[in-house]
């Protein structure tokens, strides 16, 4: 403990049409927001109308991204991760094939994933006039973190460990010095070198997912702050099993569930957003 220090890193970074998207990089959840938006690019989801296809195909970018996240992902600086390679279009393009192979078969990618549960997070998005935008995530984890607080201070310990995979060789088990593997993603999308959204969520293994979704929609399908934030989430980890909200189009929810998916109600990360007209210099925010 004595010996942890806080570390400055550089974002990880990502282009599609015409935004530039910079997101936290390991042991935070971004590498698995662009993975998944890689995959998407790959598609040309954003020529694919929106419809029951146009939601299997966005499901599936998700469930490879998940799977690519439990089996593969871990602190860079104690475990090789392969993180050029997931980021890259080339592997971008042969999850794509596969994507397509089984959207055109009207079923689930066949992929066997662990499940996994955590929770416990909050977050804050602001910009100012001048275009500085400052997103922050921070996770105590759920029931008060470790539920020790420290006399004379009043700091609560979060539970950190829990997040680390107890299998001993796999890229996010515990280690001396390691970092565990978290959710938090907070996102800023550049247009022309400024900045003109940031995003960031809480809600546990939902963060990635609510954090994806919004981009898809503002960067994917070029709709505003306030569209991408408006529009329905689902929530996935790889399996079949698939928690949308209730505003999901019915048609979209019984195409996943006759094809193979189990769907059942449920509801994203608690996102908040914030907007800057390079123009105008006008500030928007949006919480949902």
């Amino acid at each position: 403990m004595a010996a942890y220090r806080a570390r400055e890193v550089a974002p990880i970074k990502f282009s599609w049409a015409g935004c530039k998207i910079c997101t936290a990089p390991l042991t935070a959840g971004g590498l698995t927001v662009l993975q998944a938006l890689t995959f998407l690019k790959a598609l040309a989801w954003e020529n694919i109308a929106p419809g029951p296809v146009s939601a299997h195909a966005r499901l599936e970018a998700l469930r490879v991204a998940w799977k690519d996240r439990v089996e593969l992902l871990g602190d860079p600086q104690k475990a090789q991760v392969p993180t050029a390679r997931l980021l890259s279009m080339e592997y971008a393009r042969e999850v794509a094939e596969r994507i397509q192979t089984a959207v055109q078969g009207q079923k689930p990618l066949e992929q066997q994933i662990s499940k996994g549960v955590q929770h416990g997070t909050t977050n804050i998005s602001a910009v100012d006039r001048q275009g500085n935008m400052a997103i922050v995530t921070f996770t105590q984890g759920g029931s008060f973190g470790a539920q020790v607080t420290l006399d004379g201070l009043g700091l609560t310990l979060g539970h950190g460990m829990s997040r680390f995979n107890p299998l001993p060789g796999h890229p996010n088990a515990p280690g001396p010095g390691k970092r565990p593997l978290h959710n938090m993603c907070p996102t800023v999308v550049l247009r022309e070198g400024r900045p003109v959204l940031g995003v960031g969520a809480q809600g546990g293994v939902r963060i990635p997912n609510t954090i994806f979704e919004v981009l898809a929609q503002y960067v994917g399908r070029g709709r505003s702050m306030e569209e991408a934030m408006a529009a329905p989430r689902l929530h996935c980890m790889g399996t079949t099993g698939v928690e949308m909200e209730s505003i999901w189009p019915a048609d979209e929810q019984e195409y996943l569930q006759q094809i193979g998916f189990q769907v059942t109600r449920g509801i994203g990360a608690t996102t908040s957003a914030v907007s800057f007209n390079p123009k105008s210099g006008d500030c928007h925010a949006v919480f949902r």
